[in-house]
């Protein structure tokens, strides 16, 4: 499968910031025209919010931005680092 950066995509402006000290950051996507959506949530505490809004059946036809954050499994978060 050839690999896209997604900074190759016309249309989209992305943005990060981090905590180095504790371990978390987030991420910001943006699409400022709109862009069709779509998820798939796993493992046993996935800590989303309204992903269920992305379900075919509902009425959500496109979204303008995404943020993703937290101090999860590829941050470096370890409990000793508190």
């Amino acid at each position: 499968m050839k690999s896209i950066p997604i900074t190759d995509i016309s249309g989209f402006q992305i943005g990060y910031a981090d905590n180095a000290a504790l371990g978390t950051g987030c991420t910001a996507i943006l699409c400022r025209a709109g862009a069709v959506a779509g998820c798939d949530v796993r493992g046993g505490g996935p800590a989303t919010r309204d992903t269920d809004l992305l379900a075919p059946k509902n009425t959500v036809d496109a979204i303008h931005g995404v943020l993703l954050s937290g101090g999860g499994q590829r941050s470096g978060w370890r409990p000793e680092r508190v």
